[in-house]
Parts: C-alpha cells; sequence; structure tokens
C-alpha cells in the first residue's frame, strides 16, 4: 500500500515532468476568447493541528500525552473556472472539507493505565478564490492554484472512548469500554480563514472533458476555537490557538460551458 507522502511526492513528480516537456515543446500561443468551464472533483485529505488542546476545558485532553493517528477524511468539490486566456484563469466554487484530529495512547497522571482514543471532528463548506496557471502543450498541461478560502462550519464534535481493566461477576479480568460524545459547535469558530494551494496536471481528453489531478494543501489563518458563546461559563480559560494544516490529493473533471 502506498503512504500518503509517496503518493504527494508522485503527483510532484508528474507535474515536474510536465514542466519539462512544457520547456521543450514550443508553441504559437492563441489569444482564446475568455469561456467558463464547470467541475467536479473527489479526494481525500489527512490534516492536522498546532495545537497541544482543544475546545479545553470542554476536552481534557493533552496531545503531549498521545501520539497521533492519520486518517483520511474524504473530500468534494464543484469548480467553476473563469478562463482569461489559455494561460491564466481564475476558480471558485465551494468544496466539502473534513478536519479529523485522532489520537491514542495511554492518559497521564492517575489514569496513566487507561488506554483513550480521542477523535475531534471539523466539518466545513468552504468557498475558495484561486489565481489559475497552467503551462504545457495543447493536450498535457501542469497546473499551478493558489488564493484564500472562506470555511463555514457546519458540525464540530469530540467522541472518546477509554478502555479500562475490571473484574467480572466471575472474577475474571475483562476489559471495558467507558464512551463520552458532544458536539463542540458552541466552542468552535462559524468561519474559518485560510490559504489553498493546488499542483497538479491535467490532459484534454476531448473538446469538452478534461480530467485532471492535483496535490492539494491548505492553511488557516483562523484559530479552531471560539468561547464567544460559553465565555460566561469559563470566564478565565485561554482559548486554543490552534489552527489546521492539511494535505491530500483531488482527482476530477473539468467541463468546457460554451
Amino acid at each position: 500500500m502506498y503512504s500518503i507522502k509517496s503518493v504527494f511526492f508522485f503527483i510532484l513528480f508528474l507535474t515536474a515532468s510536465t514542466l519539462l516537456t512544457a520547456q521543450l515543446t514550443k508553441n504559437n500561443t492563441v489569444a482564446a476568447t475568455p469561456k467558463l468551464s464547470a467541475g467536479i472533483s473527489l479526494g481525500g485529505t489527512v490534516s492536522n493541528v498546532s495545537s497541544n488542546q482543544l475546545a479545553a476545558p470542554l476536552t481534557v485532553i493533552d496531545f503531549n500525552d498521545l501520539s497521533t493517528n492519520k486518517k483520511w477524511n474524504e473530500t468534494f468539490a464543484f469548480h467553476l473556472l473563469y478562463h482569461i486566456n489559455e494561460e491564466y484563469g481564475i476558480e471558485s466554487g465551494v468544496f466539502y472539507d473534513k478536519k479529523t484530529i485522532h489520537l491514542s495512547g495511554n492518559n497521564g497522571g492517575a489514569n496513566q493505565d487507561k488506554k483513550t482514543n480521542p477523535i475531534f471532528t471539523y466539518e466545513y463548506i468552504s468557498i475558495p478564490l484561486l489565481f489559475k496557471k497552467t503551462m504545457g502543450t495543447k493536450k498535457v498541461k501542469a497546473t499551478f492554484l493558489a488564493g484564500p478560502y472562506l470555511g463555514l462550519l457546519q458540525s464540530s464534535s469530540f467522541s472518546n472512548k477509554t478502555f479500562i481493566i475490571v473484574r467480572d461477576n466471575n472474577n475474571n479480568f475483562v476489559e471495558i469500554a467507558e464512551e463520552e460524545a458532544f458536539n463542540l459547535n458552541n466552542a468552535t469558530r462559524e468561519s474559518n480563514f485560510g490559504l489553498l494551494i493546488k499542483v497538479g496536471a491535467e490532459m484534454k481528453a476531448t473538446e469538452i472533458i478534461t480530467p485532471f489531478i492535483q496535490a492539494v494543501y491548505s492553511r488557516s489563518f483562523s484559530q479552531a476555537d471560539d468561547f464567544t458563546d460559553i465565555r460566561s461559563d469559563f470566564p478565565d480559560t485561554v482559548e486554543s490557538d490552534g489552527k489546521f494544516s492539511s494535505f491530500g490529493i483531488s482527482l476530477g473533471l473539468y467541463f468546457q460551458m460554451k
């Protein structure tokens, strides 16, 4: 099974190869009439957060005591691309962006003998505004897209399973799970502003359809937590300054609109 990094660097290698082909191929560029393309894409990302704690004290989880497990999150998007000319464009649309922080290990302190598996899940509907640059032959092109995005929170939640050893009625030692789950909507910022970068390649299959593959990286500028709604209950609590980052891959199709 290929690792996340190997897939990521394969896409970068494909992009570099396409760029090299573009340099070796001379084209007479003809100005094109600006037109629109619509698109759809599916993909997966893994996420991280620059914080040792989220939504504390609602969740008393210290990331330093636990291991972070990389978890694929599904993504899908609808694209709307305005072609300025054959080389440049502006892309927007909407995409579903899920960020999962999955931890595991043993609790510290008095509960260090307990195994725990906390999961933080955040779901956003995001709107990007990206500048697009294409380079290559008329058939195969390398692509670079970059720009800001605005994510609107749909839901955020926390769940945890803590496993402990107890004696049953027959005096045997058994492992049982103590479970808890609740939403974090009141402790999460409603919008998430950040930077989105995509590097990839596309190949024109027909006059209408253009498949593409992209390596995707995003970095939020907004912190995840926001205790405005519950500040009266936790007046002395300092919010986490955790910011999300994600990277992954995306496969899709553009459809030229006449």
